[in-house]
């Protein structure tokens, strides 16, 4: 499955794996951090040490666990962080202490219950196969929403209120999978190693 930022999340990865379903989706591409002057470090900078159950930072210091917290990410969901935190003292003795954020205290890194499932996309979005494979989703999904948006005007309702934006959309969708079928009944239709007649309506 092919995914925007938004289908990256932890708990999302998990209900994927255990319906047997490979993500490819960009996580935290458009950090922040690196764009400040100093540049901070971004998350992915912090090594997890899995023998030792820590993080690694930077600079070669270990972040140790503190505890555990739970947090709302989004609806009622709730997630389970662990806690790690460096020394208050070696963090500011550090020679890269302005790009490490964090305030004047020591640096603090949270670990999610599904922190694992990320680490996986990550390190499979970082494959030349999964970035060629990623390419078509511009090819699908992303097409027909430029189709929407720019051809059909779909940038905003023509009317107000929810039955009426329901009913809009509804009617695009419609329309969307009838172009898709009738595309479909061309290719089935043409001869064999013909290339169908675009459909312009």
């Amino acid at each position: 499955m092919l995914g925007a930022a938004g289908y990256a999340g932890g708990s999302d990865r998990a209900e994927a794996q255990t319906l047997g379903a490979t993500v490819y989706a960009p996580w935290q591409q458009n950090d922040y951090s690196v764009k400040k002057v100093p540049p901070y470090y971004p998350k992915a900078a912090f090594l997890w040490l899995a023998e030792e159950q820590a993080y690694q930072c930077p600079a070669g210091q270990r972040l140790r666990w503190r505890g555990t917290a739970r947090t709302r990410r989004s609806g009622p969901e709730r997630i389970e962080l662990q806690q790690y935190a460096a020394e208050a003292a070696t963090c500011q003795g550090c020679a890269v202490r302005a790009r490490c954020p964090g305030g004047k205290g020591a640096r603090t890194r949270s670990r999610s219950e599904h922190e694992e499932h990320l680490e996986t996309l990550r390190a499979r979005r970082a494959t030349e196969e999964a970035q060629a494979l990623y390419k078509r989703r511009k090819q699908t999904v992303e097409l027909a929403n430029a189709d929407l948006k720019t051809p059909r005007g779909l940038r905003r309702f023509s009317g107000r209120g929810l039955r009426r934006a329901t009913t809009e959309t509804g009617l695009m969708v419609l329309r969307q999978n009838r172009m898709a079928l009738a595309r479909l009944q061309r290719s089935a239709a043409a001869p064999i190693g013909a290339t169908p007649a675009p459909h312009t309506a």
